[in-house]
């Protein structure tokens, strides 16, 4: 029997993909729709954030001895300030 695509890990930095391509989605059309754009923005970078490690490469800046800033992150970073900015003036 055939497992459905779903169930069936075969590309675990598919959903992680998708993920990023929804935040500069949501960063390239979000200011258009003021603070609630910002909402959505601030929620993509939280979920980037947090589910971005199929996706990590090597470690910029060691911040603790097992934790690091790496290039993925700064993606989600920068979706945070643009979500702040659009959260506390409503424009860019």
């Amino acid at each position: 029997m055939v497992e459905p695509l779903l169930t069936h890990d075969v590309f675990p930095a598919v959903w992680p993909g998708v993920g990023l391509a929804l935040l500069v989605l949501a960063s390239a059309i979000g200011p258009r729709f003021g603070r609630p754009g910002g909402v959505v923005i601030a929620l993509l970078s939280t979920l980037w954030l947090l589910g971005n490690k199929p996706l990590e490469g090597g470690v910029l800046v060691v911040l603790w001895p097992g934790t690091g800033l790496t290039a993925a992150d700064l993606a989600g970073l920068a979706g945070l300030a643009v979500a702040a900015r659009l959260l506390a003036c409503g424009r860019l």
